[in-house]
């Protein structure tokens, strides 16, 4: 019985370290599920500690899009601030933050954007790579 006990203690501390390990390395290339009209979106991520680089592609009835940040990532949460190398609108800034929050097994990326006209809108991205 003690045998058994002791083994069910290590399964479990094991199972949620696996957990952990999945969720703490995002680098990656996401695609989004859609939802916000945007098409062929696409976000790469890179993680150096908590420290997290984003760069993101989109388009929008029919223009194309790159912006790119840097924030931070601690837990399951990631913020970064983000800039446009081409704005929606010429000569007006639309830049901003994105913060989301990463599923316990690391492949699917659930949150929110924002821009500094006070727009908002929610995004999911799934893990390709």
């Amino acid at each position: 019985m003690k045998k058994t006990t002791i083994f069910m203690a290590v399964l479990v501390i094991f199972c949620a370290a696996s957990i952990a390990a999945a969720a703490e390395n995002i680098s990656g290339i996401w695609v989004t599920e859609g939802g916000d009209g945007s098409t062929n979106t696409y976000l790469l991520l890179a993680q150096s500690g908590n420290t997290v680089h984003a760069v993101q592609y989109f388009e929008n009835n029919g223009n194309s899009y790159v912006e790119y940040g840097s924030g931070t990532f601690r837990g399951n949460t990631m913020e970064c601030s983000v800039t446009y190398t081409k704005n929606p609108t010429p000569g007006i800034t639309a830049d901003g933050k994105i913060v989301g929050t990463f599923s316990a097994d690391g492949k699917k990326l659930t949150g929110k954007w924002f821009n500094n006209y006070g727009n908002s809108g929610n995004f999911v991205y799934v893990k390709q790579k």
